[in-house]
């Protein structure tokens, strides 16, 4: 397994429809979906992002779509379906 960080997001940007956060990571192709993952109270198991695009105009930062309350709600929705 490989890993990035440090574990908080160090740029961020909005968009039209959201925001996305960025850590440092020099991953490349064959990353995209993987989790980024923290931790409460001491246990793994956390999802707050994931690795989603890497702009070749800033090569040392992996982004991801901010999980924000909308994406929790989408979240539980469909594991309520």
């Amino acid at each position: 397994m490989y890993q990035c960080g440090p574990t908080l997001p160090t740029k961020s940007f909005s968009f039209d429809d959201g925001k996305a956060i960025a850590i440092p990571c020099t991953m490349t192709e064959g990353c995209s979906g993987g989790p980024w993952m923290i931790s409460s109270n001491g246990a793994f198991g956390y999802v707050n992002g994931h690795n989603d695009f890497r702009p070749t105009s800033d090569p040392g930062h992996m982004y991801s779509p901010y999980y924000d309350s909308g994406w929790f709600t989408v979240f539980n929705t469909a594991q309520n379906a």
